[in-house]
């Protein structure tokens, strides 16, 4: 068993489909604010301040730990009428690291991505979009992520042997990181963790 630790929160725009991971998708879910508001926008600054603090370390995994800033995310997206969630990243990466004791948290499951950007998924990417045929018998929980760090370990064992049989390019090659996910009740969230 790995060793994780509780990173911090992303803000996402909640998806109507059955994968419930960390990856962005082709809407850019993730941190959504930053691709409706230009660079000098509050909430934009605050992302380059609070979130995206890695500059290029794959040691990092890119959540917030700064409450006043995701209560404006929230307060924000309900002036847009945007239906959002916040996702607690666990991950095994020890920076940076949250008190989330204070939370009502459901766990979503195990996802296999980058610490960061979209936060790209293999599962989401090779077995949701059904790319890899020795993934089609792959038995995913209701929220298309694995239940267990066992059943993760063993995707990714098979990822990559079979990395070594597929032709190159075939895999996203980058640097990923083990998930274990939860949503957080957001009406826990603002009565817990934003005392003004």
């Amino acid at each position: 068993m790995s060793r994780y630790y509780v990173n911090g929160i992303v803000v996402q725009r909640r998806r109507d489909e059955k994968y419930q991971g960390i990856d962005s998708g082709i809407d850019y879910d993730a941190w959504y604010l930053n691709y409706i508001y230009e660079k000098d926008n509050e909430l934009v600054r605050g992302y380059y301040k609070y979130v995206d603090i890695s500059e290029g370390s794959f040691e990092i995994i890119e959540a917030c730990i700064n409450n006043q800033f995701i209560k404006k995310y929230i307060l924000r997206s309900n002036k847009l009428n945007v239906d959002i969630r916040l996702v607690l990243c666990v991950t095994t990466l020890s920076f940076p690291q949250y008190n989330a004791s204070n939370l009502e948290l459901e766990f979503l499951g195990y996802d296999y991505a980058y610490p960061g950007g979209i936060y790209y998924s293999a599962i989401y990417n090779d077995i949701i979009y059904d790319r890899i045929k020795e993934f089609h018998n792959i038995k995913l929980n209701k929220n298309g992520l694995f239940d267990s760090e066992e059943e993760l370990d063993a995707f990714i064992q098979k990822r990559e042997d079979l990395k070594k049989v597929y032709k190159k390019g075939m895999f996203e090659s980058g640097v990923f990181v083990k998930y274990k996910l939860y949503e957080i009740d957001i009406e826990s969230f603002l009565n817990n963790c934003c005392d003004d």
